[in-house]
């Protein structure tokens, strides 16, 4: 067999330390191996083996294809993950649970392989045959020393469902094997058990054993628990159709606003799980935040002084009316309130959860949401009078687009003044400036603009033209305040910090102005048109055409396509994109080089699970966007993450065909899913558009390489790894520069330093950075994002500059975080 690459060894189940490895340019002795991988391995001293657990281990080793040492029976490489993974969860590290989420994430950061031994630990054993082997006993002893540490026992299931609550992470392990259907440690338990520990009873709802694996179909579950004389008669303690959501929701939210009024932190942090969170977005702070655990909950709500008057269950709309949801183990009564305080109406989602009897339901999440503000005169006095002739406004929104289109909507409704400045003719033209066959990435029905939907007859996947002309349709029906043909070559802020000078240049710099205003908005997307274009050496000894994707316009402009090999450096979206354009126009070869994997979807899957809720009948869009935006980011990756897998499997067919074409994919088992890739990365996905069949059949060849591509020479590329790839068209699919560029540019380096960079991801409470929320230097904001992003939060910036405006929040001059509480 030939040498090892590190790449390869990360497929590797176990490595023996005195094998002899032959030199590599990357691996060269074992011991590295330790160093190097010391948080994914378990080291067995008795054997001197090092075992990695992961599965992908199993799906190498067990490769029908694959011969030699390294093959492994699928049976014991399920029983061997499973033991690995169980030994670490029993580290000493685990043997508690953590006190609250913050610490629960440094816990993950810390041991990177905690959360894929305690989320998959179980589909590994799951997948044990029988009879069992001498490996399997070795492993059901491991368990059974495993489940007798309640703290150990605890702390996994902590991680696998975060938001239970310790009624739920300690729940008896006899409950919790019947639920996850493990036979064989189901085994070792009943064994041991006695009659009342048959019985006992765990989860939100009080089900026995038996109750639960009957619930989720385990059916070898089902048969072990009634041999061992589980009773079949035995009630739930919380039957769901106990239950009146109606009176529950109203109780509570009652109880809410009486200890809010009453000031009563004790009454209040009673109505909450430990392991609770709360979204703010404006209601009771003049940001977006998150706050996580009764004692963060209480100093949010009863510490500001926006005052909760009064509050009432909402009813009237079936989708917010309150109702019983299954949620994992859980039973939730969700339902939708309306409040009010004193600056303005809002309206928001809870999700109750019962611990232990009908009458004690708490909060697992909650939320609130600013609509609107309490009439209130714009205070014109503030930044003095300005006509609509002057060139004097309240607000300036740099950049045309859907974020600026749509803020600019929404501040004209609140009687802002305000002025929508970009350098392009006509607003969709940012749109129009990309290459010829992009499509939307997402479905219309949840794409809809702010303040006015698509028409019934708009296509769900709409083409480049289709949303440009939108956009400007969009822009003169709503009446917007728009300069057009106008480029921002700078942007000053004066010496008291309150008034913004914004320097323009319009007619190609035959004209120019300066305008001043009290907010300037940079609405210029997470990435500008600027692309990032690798310094490879030899690009100008290349014979052939090269140039990047932001030069693309249509491949039917390249001259002899079908006697041209074409390489496309890139596997993300506009990679995709491109290498499709150049099949469909006839390019003799089309190569993708791929150099990290990606997450691939179809349209179906990702309507499937991602924007179910916005497809939903009788369910319209604000209500779906309440619900959608209700849950802090955190909780929904938690819980995109735990569906991954089974959105993987959904495209089974697409995926593995793509990977048997050569592309390395991401498929969830690492605990990262596509909304990670989508709303934290920005970057390393694809929603398949018609490439995807194109890369399984052929027409799309993928050469992966993790060095990517090192030169190039007169006739094509070289890889890192020494390959030459001949081409005639080389086309860069590298990105573009981040938000971050433009804010330099504009700003100057030394004032967009002070402000919060919004390309820097989520922030401590996994909100996103800067993104129309107080940037840190007060007058200045970022807004961007996808369609539907920019249409749920393009009101809550404008609720927020308005609130200034009207002198409601007097804070956000006062100090430079512009972040403190009401």
């Amino acid at each position: 067999m030939r040498p090892l690459t590190l790449d390869e060894l990360g497929e590797v189940a176990s490595l023996v330390f005195t094998s002899d490895f032959e030199e590599d340019d990357r691996l060269i002795e074992p011991e590295a191996i330790v160093y190097s991988l010391h948080s994914l391995v378990h080291c067995d001293a008795s054997n001197q083996r090092i075992e990695l657990a992961h599965s992908s281990v199993r799906t190498f080793l067990t490769n029908p294809e694959l011969s030699g040492a390294f093959y492994t029976d699928p049976a014991v490489a399920n029983a061997t993950i499973s033991k690995a993974c169980l030994y670490y969860l029993a580290l000493p590290p685990f043997q508690q649970t953590c006190p609250d989420e913050a610490a629960l994430g440094a816990r993950k950061r810390a041991w990177p392989f905690f959360e894929y031994a305690a989320c998959f630990w179980t589909r590994h054993a799951r997948a044990m045959v029988s009879p069992l082997s001498d490996n399997d006993k070795q492993f059901l002893a491991l368990f059974a020393s495993f489940a007798d540490s309640a703290g150990h026992f605890s702390a996994w299931y902590q991680c696998v469902y975060p938001q239970g609550g310790p009624s739920i992470w300690n729940t008896q392990p006899l409950y919790m094997c019947a639920r996850e259907g493990l036979a064989g440690p189901l085994q070792v338990l009943l064994v041991r058990c006695s009659r009342e520990e048959l019985e006992q009873r765990g989860g939100a709802r009080g089900s026995t054993a038996l109750h639960v694996a009957a619930t989720y179909g385990e059916v070898e579950a089902v048969r072990l628990l009634l041999a061992a004389g589980a009773d079949p008669n035995e009630r739930n303690a919380v039957v769901r159709e106990d239950i009146d959501p109606i009176a529950v929701a109203k109780t509570w939210l009652a109880n809410l606003v009486t200890s809010v009024a009453a000031k009563n932190d004790a009454a209040f942090s009673s109505l909450f799980f430990e392991e609770s969170w709360w979204r703010d977005s404006v209601g009771f702070s003049w940001t977006i935040t998150s706050k996580n655990g009764p004692e963060a909950i209480s100093k949010l709500i009863l510490g500001s002084e926006a005052h909760f008057e009064n509050a009432s269950v909402i009813s009237a709309e079936p989708a917010l009316a309150p109702q019983l949801v299954d949620m994992g183990p859980m039973t939730i009564v969700q339902f939708g309130y309306a409040f009010t305080t004193q600056y303005g109406h809002g309206r928001g989602i809870v999700r109750l959860g019962n611990s232990d009897g009908l009458d004690n339901w708490r909060a697992w999440t909650a939320s609130s949401q600013l609509d609107s503000l309490r009439e209130k005169p714009v205070n014109s006095g503030v930044n003095g009078v300005a006509t609509p002739s002057s060139n004097d406004y309240q607000v300036l929104i740099v950049g045309a687009g859907q974020s600026g289109a749509m803020l600019s909507a929404w501040l004209g409704k609140l009687g802002v003044r305000h002025l929508v400045v970009d350098k392009a003719t006509r607003p969709g033209d940012a749109w129009r400036d990309r290459y010829a066959c992009i499509k939307a990435h997402t479905p219309s029905y949840g794409d809809h603009f702010a303040l006015l939907n698509f028409p019934e007859s708009f296509p769900t996947w709409p083409a480049r033209d289709e949303i440009a002309d939108w956009i400007d349709h969009y822009s003169a029906t709503m009446g917007l305040s728009m300069l057009s043909g106008a480029a921002v070559t700078g942007i000053r802020r004066d010496a008291v910090g309150r008034r913004y000078s914004v320097d323009v240049s319009l007619h190609n710099g035959a004209e120019k102005r300066t305008y001043t205003t009290t907010h300037v908005v940079l609405a210029t997307g997470v990435y500008p048109a600027i692309p990032v274009e690798p310094a490879l050496p030899g690009r100008d000894t290349f014979r052939g055409q090269t140039y990047h994707t932001a030069a693309h316009t249509s491949a039917g402009t390249v001259a002899d396509l079908a006697a041209k090999d074409v390489i496309i450096v890139g596997s993300g979206t506009s990679a995709h994109d491109v290498a499709q354009d150049f099949v469909a126009h006839g390019a003799r070869s089309v190569t993708m080089v791929q150099r990290s994997r990606i997450w691939a979807a179809s349209t179906s899957t990702v309507e499937q699970f991602i924007f179910s809720a916005w497809a939903e009948p009788g369910l319209d869009t604000d209500a779906a966007d309440l619900l959608g935006t209700s849950m802090p980011l955190a909780v929904v990756l938690t819980l995109a993450a735990g569906a991954a897998p089974a959105m993987a499997d959904n495209d089974r067919a697409l995926l593995d065909g793509l990977e048997a074409a050569g592309m390395r994919l991401a498929r969830g088992d690492d605990g990262v899913s596509l909304l990670d890739y989508q709303a934290v990365k920005i970057a390393g996905f694809y929603i398949d558009q018609g490439a995807g069949a194109m890369i399984v059949d052929g027409r799309i060849r993928v050469r992966y390489c993790a060095g990517g591509v090192q030169t190039f020479d007169d006739g094509g590329v070289i890889l890192a790894d020494g390959t030459a790839l001949r081409a005639d068209v080389v086309v860069l699919a590298t990105g573009y520069k981040k938000m971050t560029a433009t804010m330099e540019e504009l700003l100057g380096k030394e004032l967009a330093s002070k402000a919060t960079d919004p390309c820097n991801g989520l922030d401590a409470e996994s909100e996103r950075a800067g993104l129309t929320r107080p940037t840190g230097v007060p007058g200045l904001w970022y807004m961007a994002g996808s369609f539907m992003m920019c249409r749920q939060l393009s009101r809550l910036l404008a609720l927020q500059i308005a609130a200034v405006e009207r002198g409601i929040n007097r804070t956000h001059f006062a100090s430079a975080s512009a972040c403190s509480p009401l």
